[in-house]
């Protein structure tokens, strides 16, 4: 790879990172091995991601920023408006709730919600799926919907899967594809009235909710094609 060209992007991906998310500072290491179809990549220690490269990338860049990541980013609304004159796109969101006491939420009452239609927006009904629940101690998870849809809902013992046998700990978490939907940039910013507008049991979260509608998506493909995920957290 030509060494000025190299050397522009990852002064690109220096600001993206360390100026406009906030991240703290750390050498950036590139590495010519293959990541989701990218030539490039760099990893960003615990926090995820940077891939580039690859003659059928059209010149994107990836930024793969997971939970960890993203709850050390300090500038949410700027990142947003430097993404929004270049059509960048987000092509998955997470969102979640944590309730560390389980007063609110915890694994029975999030499963009767499925029966009691709280998971129902449009159409039929999306198809349940329990995990451990021949083995509760290690934690318990119920899916609703499926991880080629759209919009899927999980709710999980998060304390007993961190091996803390007694802990109350309960997340749920939204997963948010684009789909033939456009995830608006808001939801780095606003991220909760989007998760309260998910589905109906959920809305007791924000008095303002947001949902995504579906529509068609004019972007073109985008020069920071993904942030994958955002984590909302709440008590």
């Amino acid at each position: 790879m030509d060494v000025a060209n190299q050397s522009q992007k990852l002064r690109y991906i220096e600001h993206i990172l360390f100026n406009l998310l906030g991240l703290p500072y750390f050498e950036l290491i590139p590495q010519k091995r293959f990541f989701k179809f990218y030539e490039w990549r760099i990893k960003l220690g615990e926090y995820g991601f940077v891939a580039w490269g690859g003659e059928k990338q059209h010149g994107t860049i990836l930024f793969d920023i997971n939970g960890t990541g993203c709850g050390n980013v300090l500038g949410w609304e700027k990142l947003a408006d430097f993404l929004e004159p270049l059509s960048a796109r987000l092509t998955r969101v997470d969102l979640a709730y944590d309730d560390y006491e389980g007063k609110i939420i915890d694994y029975e009452n999030f499963r009767q919600w499925y029966f009691d239609g709280q998971f129902n927006t449009n159409g039929r009904p999306p198809e349940p799926s329990e995990i451990g629940h021949l083995t509760p101690h290690k934690g318990r998870t119920f899916y609703v919907g499926n991880r080629q849809s759209v919009k899927m809902v999980r709710g999980y013992e998060k304390g007993k899967q961190l091996k803390q046998p007694d802990s109350p700990w309960f997340r749920t978490e939204v997963e948010f594809k684009s789909g033939g939907r456009i995830l608006p940039l808001d939801m780095l910013i606003n991220p909760t009235k989007y998760f309260a507008g998910a589905y109906p049991c959920l809305a007791f979260l924000s008095e303002v909710q947001d949902r995504i509608k579906s529509r068609f998506n004019p972007y073109p493909q985008a020069i920071t094609k993904t942030i994958k995920k955002t984590i909302w957290q709440g008590a």
